[in-house]
């Protein structure tokens, strides 16, 4: 009965161990992971042209032309430099309301020169950064004169630990 039942549990495992070899054995028994398939996730309808397309081709030569003609604009009002020229600067009454929203008529021409030289009187010089970072003065050292070193190493009456 023993041996029986020995063979049984030796059957048993070696069935097992064969068995989990196999990928349906593996997934039936929770060891495989199932991971989703990239292809199937999300089902989306073919494309499909609308049924009247009558919408007439853009023209390539004339978007060029006002491309560069807006970028010529761009440039010259960038070299204005009062606000009164910007204003009179091909501007639509919604840019001439922003403007007036923004308020921009009583700007200082000049301001970029003013907040220069302001920015240089306030700019401290290199020296006085280098005294507030470096402000402890380190104390010359001794010269040594070689000559006077190397008759002291080279004389041997002279005190000292022997190297």
């Amino acid at each position: 009965m023993k041996k029986n039942n020995f063979l049984v549990l030796a059957l048993f495992s070696i069935i097992v161990v064969a068995t989990t070899g196999c990928s349906q054995t593996k997934k039936s028994l929770g060891l495989e992971r199932e991971r989703p398939d990239e292809f199937t996730v999300l089902d989306h309808p073919p494309l499909s042209m609308p049924p009247g397309i009558g919408l007439k081709p853009p023209h390539s030569k004339e978007a060029g032309i006002s491309i560069q003609n807006t970028q010529v604009q761009a440039k010259e009002l960038l070299k204005t430099s009062s606000s009164q020229e910007i204003q009179n600067f091909n501007t639509s009454p919604i840019e001439k309301d922003l403007l007036r929203g923004a308020k921009t008529e009583d700007t200082h021409p000049g301001i970029r020169e003013t907040v220069n030289q302001e920015a240089k009187v306030s700019k401290p010089g290199e020296k006085a950064i280098k005294k507030i970072i470096f402000w402890e003065v380190k104390p010359a050292g001794d010269v040594i004169d070689p000559q006077e070193e190397y008759k002291k190493l080279h004389n041997k009456d002279a005190p000292g630990p022997l190297n």
